[in-house]
């Protein structure tokens, strides 16, 4: 057992959530439509900013697959956040589940990785509005800069200064500070109705002017791998759904909203994407695009000048709301991190009037108006994806380490309680009855073969009763061998991935160590899967759940994994840069910081539940007679709480649950 204060416990222990999940000090106010919209304003225009970068140096033509299959793995990746994010409706998304599910440490890194990510994302949106209004005025602003300022290097890529990025950035952060969250959304409602006809219309202009002929080279000029790893470029422009799980903290009603408007911002936005990208296909050829108002001068370039300054003016306005939408969510990735001590507190500061993180909005928009003015986009790009797929496959992984996880481990509201004797009303004593005929009997059987064989609270994370005798895992305590295989599966997956991408050519004409690599990592993940699903995963959470667990996430973790596969080494290297100077400030700072450090674990293993939510469980076990209902999952966490614990408190908890659980019965 790790000695608590030890590094060790310190790095690897999990947050403890309050009483009531819903509590926050900001303000609730966001409903399903609003956090549609909301990621729709965010990945709509996305197709503005990378499509042209994907479709000339990756994909071609083929890009609308690229977009078909990031579209898929985002879909993966949305179920997953929002099983979360109805569990956990606090800022922070991956970051705020990892912290809860897995550990400190890690937590912080998903963090960091995220806080980059939008960095990224701010400074993309303000370079790619740069160029589109350099583009408007036929580039003349682009050779006035690099004529009397010049070609600066600063060892990422040369590029010339782009001042309309940085100002726009900074203009759109203190509106957002000024206007607060209600009023932002507002705006950024219009902005999302607004962004879905502009890419429609968009792509309804291109198809007018299609050319069949434009497709000089077939539709995958760079072959199937193109396709990949166009999908990891573009998989940033499904990264609104992500946005949606950090300012879950401010939905009115996290569980029904956050999953809904997931899915259909993401289902929605795939269809754009394609639907556009195929027109711009058909415009020009795919090696004559620029990467810069890609749309715009595409249609400049086919002589339609008329098109290419409409275009361009809608493309400004798109991209307008991307910025602002990610700027609207930076901000509480930082203020979720610096609150719970892991990041400067100054940052978790809440302005009174606006209920928002001023300081973090300003401060963090400035770092992003930097990076727009002396970053190129096309250095941007190849940072804007991997940390996304870095933070969505931990959260799949962690989906899958939590259902597997026994219910001490967790203070997540579950249904109550049901075993098998529960179901006895359902076919009564009349069975056993000789007056019954044998058609009547033979029906209540089948009736009764129908029951689910149910798993109790305590079972959770344990062997199946087929499996309890197989040797290595059958020792392991509850969640334990779940947690491993999860971890190893992911690490097969990395190495699969790498064989299959860079030694295919050897796959393919037998060179025997390849075979034997194939065969191992392949053998390696079926195992790992094999050792998840001989485990009784808990069914019982109240909130929302990704449905089959773990095949889903396993695959999310899979497809994400493959796709960072295809990033360039030196993606790689500035994702190592960013997160050495992030494990500084966690070990400087943070780990003496952390909140955690505060908490009495006194009532680590009990399960906190809302009012709300303990009267939704109630509701929802109509099927279970008051007489034999079982108690709620914290009544059973009761039993398997030490008795140190209990001498500190706990049978005062006890005694109030029990007064709850008589007055119920009661009424």
């Amino acid at each position: 057992m790790t000695e608590k204060g030890s590094l060790w416990w310190k790095i690897t222990r999990r947050k403890t959530l309050d009483t009531d999940v819903l509590q926050t000090p900001l303000r609730r106010c966001l409903t399903t439509i609003d956090l549609t919209l909301f990621g729709v304003s965010q990945m709509a225009a996305s197709v503005f900013m990378l499509t042209g970068i994907a479709m000339r140096n990756k994909a071609g033509p083929g890009a609308t697959l690229s977009y078909l299959f990031a579209g898929v793995a985002a879909l993966l990746s949305a179920l997953c956040y929002a099983e979360f994010g109805a569990r956990v409706p606090k800022a922070g998304s991956a970051y705020s589940y990892t912290y809860v599910v897995i550990g400190e440490f890690l937590a912080f890194i998903i963090g960091w990785n995220v806080i980059l990510e939008y960095l990224i994302g701010a400074a993309a949106s303000g370079r790619s509005i740069g160029g589109a209004v350099d583009q408007i005025f036929g580039g003349r602003i682009h050779n006035w800069t690099e004529t009397n300022i010049g070609v600066w290097s600063l060892g990422i890529a040369e590029t010339s200064p782009d001042f309309i990025a940085f100002f726009v950035i900074l203009i759109t952060c203190l509106i957002i500070a000024i206007l607060g969250t209600r009023e932002s959304v507002s705006m950024n409602n219009v902005f999302g109705v607004a962004n879905i006809l502009i890419v429609l219309f968009t792509g309804i202009l291109a198809y007018c002017f299609a050319d069949t002929t434009k497709y000089t080279d077939g539709f995958l000029p760079y072959g199937f791998p193109g396709v990949i790893a166009g999908s990891a470029t573009l998989f940033y422009a499904y990264i609104g759904f992500d946005a949606i799980s950090i300012i879950s903290e401010e939905a009115i009603d996290p569980n029904d909203s956050v999953p809904r408007s997931s899915v259909f911002s993401v289902i929605l936005v795939t269809g754009l994407n394609i639907f556009t990208t195929g027109g711009l296909s058909l415009l020009l050829p795919y090696y004559a695009l620029s990467e810069s108002a890609t749309f715009a001068n595409a249609f400049e370039r086919r002589g339609i000048s008329w098109a290419a300054l409409l275009v361009g003016v809608l493309s400004i306005f798109a991209l307008t709301s991307n910025l602002i939408a990610t700027l609207f969510a930076l901000p509480r990735t930082v203020y979720s991190m610096s609150s719970d001590g892991l990041f400067f507190v100054i940052f978790s500061r809440i302005s009174e009037r606006t209920q928002t993180p001023t300081i973090s909005i300003v401060v963090f928009g400035l770092i992003a108006a930097i990076l727009s003015l002396l970053v190129s986009l096309e250095a941007l790009a190849d940072l804007v994806s991997i940390g996304t797929l870095v933070a969505y496959t931990f959260v799949a992984g962690a989906v899958i380490v939590l259902r597997y996880a026994p219910t001490t481990s967790h203070s997540f509201a579950m249904k109550p309680e049901q075993l098998e004797e529960d179901y006895a009303p359902v076919l009564g004593d009349a069975a056993t009855e000789e007056s019954l005929s044998d058609k009547e009997k033979s029906k209540l059987l089948q009736r009764k073969d129908k029951i689910p064989q149910r798993y109790s609270y305590a079972d959770f994370g344990k062997l199946k009763r087929y499996f309890c005798d197989v040797p290595v895992i059958s020792g392991a305590g509850p969640g334990k061998m779940a947690t491993l295989a999860t971890v190893l599966m992911g690490m097969f997956m990395f190495a699969w991935s790498g064989v299959v991408i860079y030694s295919k050519d050897y796959l393919l004409e037998g060179v025997w160590w390849s075979v034997c690599l194939f065969i191992f990592t392949t053998l390696g993940l079926v195992g790992c899967y094999s050792v998840l699903i001989m485990h009784v995963q808990n069914d019982a959470f109240l909130t929302f759940t990704m449905p089959l667990v773990p095949l889903l996430p396993a695959l999310s973790m899979w497809v994400n994994i493959a796709m960072m596969m295809y990033l360039s080494w030196m993606t790689w290297l500035r994702l190592a840069i960013w997160g050495v100077v992030g494990m500084v400030i966690y070990f400087a700072y943070g780990i003496h910081h952390s909140a955690e450090n505060r908490h009495i674990p006194k009532y680590e293993r009990l399960v906190s539940i809302s009012k709300e939510l303990e009267a939704a469980a109630v509701d929802d076990s109509h099927r279970i007679s008051p007489e034999k209902q079982q108690p709620t999952s914290a009544h059973a966490h009761l039993s398997d709480v030490s008795d140190s614990q209990a001498e500190d408190g706990t049978d005062d908890v006890t005694d109030s649950l029990n007064k709850e659980n008589s007055e119920k019965k009661t009424s």
